[in-house]
């Protein structure tokens, strides 16, 4: 098998994973990262109650608990069997994450060996998304282009003070992002800030933001559920593929408060 047919072959290895990560999310809720279901009798009442745990949230939290906990419902109950349910998607999304993982650490040891137009063409491939890959522009380039393609607004509040925007990644330079058009988007500072520690993001499908339950209370509710402003023409529209990336992550961190009301 050539070098090039074998690069191919794990290229559409990782876009089937990325597809069916997008299958799991689209199917329902997934449960946080190290939550779990306990099932236990109540008294000496004669049914059993199951609850939300977790080592890393603060719901309920005391000083005689190193667990925090959310109630659920009775056992066998449709809110149990949905949390259930939850459960079970993040195991598969943990499985295929770790695939996931395994194909870009492949990808990323070739990726070196290819020139920028060959690098577009394989996340073209990948994705069907074309991508303009630019060559080691600064970060001022990376923020003027930004500013052209969107037309000197903020994807997310339609600030349009040029002053005020930030260029952001979607998949972080600092962690390997490149400075391409579609890992970019242009954002109000604020809101730069809250994207880049996870507190927003943008459904990769609707392309809607979604709000950390954190702000749920905040000023920044008025933009839940909005539809963000996108460049006109599609080549340069983000990818979806890096727009799944950081919204696993947004995922991840939601507090297990968010789960059960």
């Amino acid at each position: 098998m050539s070098f090039q047919k074998a690069f191919d072959t794990i290229g559409d290895e990782r876009k089937k994973i990325l597809q069916a990560i997008s299958c799991v999310f689209e199917s329902g809720e997934v449960a946080p990262k190290g939550a779990w279901i306990e099932v236990d009798k109540v008294g000496s009442r004669n049914f059993r109650q199951a609850r939300w745990c977790s080592e890393n949230s603060t719901i309920e939290a005391s000083s005689k608990r190193s667990r925090t906990r959310k109630y659920i419902g009775r056992a066998g109950s449709p809110e149990h069997l949905e949390a259930i349910r939850m459960l079970e998607r993040r195991r598969e999304i943990t499985r295929l994450t770790k695939q996931l993982e395994k194909i870009e650490k492949q990808i990323a040891a070739k990726v070196p060996y290819f020139s920028p137009i060959a690098e577009a063409d394989i996340e073209e491939e990948i994705q069907r998304v074309s991508v303009i890959t630019l060559s080691r522009p600064k970060q001022k380039e990376f923020r003027q282009t930004l500013l052209k393609v969107y037309e000197n607004r903020c994807a997310v509040t339609g600030c349009d003070v040029p002053a005020a925007l930030e260029a952001s990644h979607i998949d972080p330079f600092a962690k390997g992002g490149s400075n391409s058009i579609s890992n970019g988007l242009l954002l109000r500072a604020d809101i730069h800030k809250l994207f880049d520690r996870y507190l927003i993001s943008v459904h990769p499908r609707t392309r809607k933001l979604c709000l950390s339950v954190l702000l749920s209370s905040s000023k920044y509710a008025e933009f839940e559920d909005k539809v963000i402003y996108c460049p006109r023409f599609s080549e340069w529209m983000p990818s979806e593929v890096l727009l799944w990336r950081h919204y696993h992550i947004f995922q991840c961190q939601a507090p297990i408060l968010n789960l059960t009301n």
